[in-house]
């Protein structure tokens, strides 16, 4: 069973635009870092469930709006809220017969984006809650 593998899917993979939104997110363009550190069970997840990742947001990326920050692939995106400030939305996720809910929020603040994925995966034991904390930096220009 790949427990992390649904929110290395929605939490790392930025940088694909979708469709359109009405409200551009408050971030810059550029080559930006994002860190993320999750945590299952209320206990820290071993340092190798910490990822860092750089990738570039265009302009256009931007002006499709906040989900080019979605990879939804395999899943159903149930609530969706999103204002220039902040993107808050649900989804639910299939994988291999594995279902995990999602919720996440994120804040945007120009050359800087925190964000919080909560997770729950549908075990034989009962559901597994997943706690992925989200850190977006400005680097500067992209290459």
């Amino acid at each position: 069973m790949q427990i992390f593998r649904p929110m290395a899917i929605a939490a790392f993979t930025l940088m694909m635009p979708l469709s359109s939104l009405a409200d551009q997110p408050n971030l810059q363009p550029g080559e930006w870092e994002f860190t993320s550190i999750s945590s299952t069970m209320g206990h820290e997840a071993p340092e190798e469930d910490a990822h860092t990742e750089r990738g570039c947001i265009t302009e256009n990326d931007i002006a499709e709006g906040a989900r080019f920050l979605i990879a939804d692939q395999g899943c159903e995106i149930t609530d969706m809220e999103s204002t220039p400030a902040n993107l808050a939305y649900s989804m639910i996720c299939e994988e291999d017969g594995d279902v995990v809910e999602m919720r996440a929020t994120f804040e945007f603040m120009s050359d800087s984006l925190t964000g919080r994925i909560t997770s729950y995966l549908d075990t034989s034991i009962g559901k597994i809650p997943m706690h992925t904390e989200v850190k977006g930096q400005r680097l500067g220009e992209c290459d």
